[in-house]
């Protein structure tokens, strides 16, 4: 159907509202039929089309809203959640932050944190982190926590619309990752940088697989750039280099097929794209990465000069590295809750067969000193699990169905010794000790 506004009748229409038809009245008509062209069907058509593109990315992002802001319903009522690494981050810089409000500028050193260190180490403001700075203001847009679940969702849904996933399809894996009782773990734990660098991590694989698989590999290239950019910055080398070693082996499998099909002069050209890409990243990070290389050698990761002969001469001890690190037997957590007792500040209950087992011995009591857990770990808040979340005794069930990708894997093999012995001799750089990848 057709809609007309005729000029005439809206010439008519002005000279009854303002008077008699003048030449102003005439004009002014003349104008809105211009501006009211015929709506025809082609119109409609694409205003359509256009509707039914944006509408998924609409609904997906009110969905993350909703969801993330309903599970931390308490922090827009006002409330803080106690996180552990906040407040230990907040009594370290506060030395940094008031000689910055002081003198404008930040110190080199400071004196609350192991009697002293780089202050650049704790808290520092580098003006050449422009892609970092930039991405501020969107962070802020949705307050922390909520907003590290809903941009967690955001970002993988980013990373699926750059592999041509069905946008509705898409959110519902997106919500499984946001909703990932992995990461409500570590919220509670105050890790943010590992939260916020499990956000930028998606969009950056996704760029990557829009470099080597996709139709426009300079867009892929870009969007690489700008995520992995963001992901350095986060400040959180464990995740980025588990990612890394995902995109690596990707990027061999598309070097195989590559090879196979004859393709490898379009498999170098998208490589350099990727790897200008890399660089561009680092390059926009190149201040905080050059200063931690330059003070790695005064910490324990690179030995002890009270150590005897070479004793301190090889880094951080393999046991210490992994201490934290799941057990063999520890993985099976993913699947099957408590697996490994529980954590660790959890005890057995005064009733329970634990303190069946130990009346007879007249230890009934022993039980609720006992914790526990019983896995390899020194202590855990709690344990890691696919869609289980431990409070006050209950096990409350979320989409956590799909993981982070070294969760599934690579803390079980970080605790193998071949494993970890093969990765440092190959490391001229000795990356392991360099950017501690074993840390919370």
């Amino acid at each position: 159907m057709q809609i007309y506004l005729h000029g005439l009748r809206l010439i008519r229409i002005f000279g009854f509202a303002l008077g008699t038809p003048s030449r102003h009245n005439q004009v002014a008509a003349c104008f809105c039929a211009r501006l009211f062209v015929p709506l025809n069907r082609r119109t409609i058509a694409a205003m359509t089309t256009l509707f039914r593109k944006f509408l998924p990315a609409a609904v997906a992002v009110l969905l993350f809203f909703t969801l993330a802001a309903l599970y931390f319903a308490p922090q827009f009522g006002g409330d803080v959640l106690p996180q552990h690494d906040v407040r230990q981050y907040e009594g370290a810089s506060r030395e940094i932050h008031r000689t910055r409000e002081a003198y404008g500028e930040d110190p080199q050193w400071i004196g609350s944190m192991f009697g002293g260190m780089p202050a650049y180490l704790v808290d520092v403001r580098y003006p050449a982190q422009l892609v970092k700075d930039a991405a501020v203001p969107l962070t802020r847009a949705v307050p922390i926590p909520a907003g590290l679940i809903f941009f967690a969702m955001c970002a993988f849904w980013v990373m699926l619309r750059m592999m041509k996933i069905d946008p509705w399809v898409g959110i519902v894996p997106s919500l499984a990752y946001g909703l990932s009782t992995y990461f409500l773990l570590i919220i509670g734990a105050g890790h943010l940088t590992k939260m916020w660098a499990l956000v930028y991590a998606p969009p950056m694989m996704g760029g990557i697989w829009m470099t080597l698989r996709g139709g426009r590999p300079g867009w892929g290239g870009a969007f690489t750039a700008l995520f992995a950019s963001l992901e350095i910055g986060a400040n959180h080398p464990q995740i980025t280099y588990y990612f890394l070693l995902a995109a690596a082996l990707f990027w061999l499998s598309e070097g195989i097929v590559a090879l196979r099909e004859k393709l490898l002069k379009p498999f170098a050209k998208r490589t350099a794209v990727l790897a200008a890409a890399g660089l561009l990243a680092l390059g926009s990070n190149f201040a905080p990465l050059w200063y931690t290389a330059q003070h790695a050698k005064d910490t324990t990761r690179s030995g002890s000069e009270l150590a005897a002969g070479d004793a301190g001469s090889g880094g951080l001890d393999l046991a210490y590295a992994t201490a934290w690190s799941y057990g063999r037997a520890e993985s099976w957590n993913l699947l099957i809750p408590d697996f490994m007792g529980s954590d660790s500040a959890r005890a057995f209950s005064e009733d329970g067969p634990v303190a069946a087992a130990l009346t007879p011995y007249g230890m009934a009591q022993a039980a609720q000193q006992l914790p526990a857990y019983w896995g390899e770990q020194i202590q855990i808040g709690t344990e890691n699990g696919i869609g289980k979340h431990g409070a006050k005794g209950r096990q409350k069930i979320s989409n956590g169905y799909l993981r982070k990708l070294h969760l599934i894997g690579f803390d079980s093999c970080f605790k193998n010794r071949l494993f970890c012995k093969f990765f440092c001799k190959i490391s001229n750089v000795q990356i392991f000790r360099l950017l501690g990848l074993f840390d919370s």
